[in-house]
């Protein structure tokens, strides 16, 4: 009777702790109200890309953000393909000049906000993780400021976010 005891309440103890470990996500929110638009799961060392064609040039820009150990967001790189309005003619960080255009990298900023306002007509900014591409204008209204963070929450949290959000989808709130 008493092992059974201790059993139970070793499994109750492996439920909680498992329960309260954090999940962490980049969110994308409004940058006005702090409405969470959506959100990914990241772990430390994922990367992502914001690309937008840049509004002078009208030639692809790229902004390579890595999620560090500490879960801050760190810019690393950006690429473009000519020079012109608002894109850097020289640099304190390492370049080169690829066939694809013009690289900087090692850049390693630690960015406090990451705030981009959603073109709506031109920039047409994507958020690009692990190979899928995402339109601003599929999370946001067009002209909207959108701010990326990291967001940590106990997974039980997270898991009655996710059904809420998936039951919203599926009724149509």
């Amino acid at each position: 009777m008493k092992i059974k005891r201790i059993v139970l309440l070793g499994i109750i103890l492996i439920i909680v702790l498992t329960l309260t470990q954090p999940v962490n996500r980049l969110a994308a929110v409004d940058y006005k109200t702090n409405e969470m638009l959506t959100s990914w799961r990241v772990n430390d060392n994922d990367s992502f890309t914001i690309r937008f064609t840049h509004s002078v040039m009208l030639t692809p820009v790229y902004e390579v953000y890595t999620i560090n150990d500490d879960f801050e967001i760190i810019l690393t790189e950006t690429l473009f393909y000519s020079y012109g309005a608002g894109l850097p003619e020289n640099t304190i960080y390492d370049f080169e000049i690829t066939e694809n255009g013009f690289r900087i990298y090692n850049i390693n900023k630690k960015l406090d906000k990451l705030v981009y306002r959603t073109g709506a007509t031109v920039a047409n900014h994507t958020f690009i993780m692990n190979k899928i591409e995402i339109p601003f204008l599929e999370f946001s209204d067009p002209q909207a400021a959108v701010e990326f963070k990291i967001v940590s929450r106990p997974l039980i949290a997270f898991l009655y976010e996710e059904v809420l959000t998936w039951i919203s989808k599926i009724m149509k709130f």
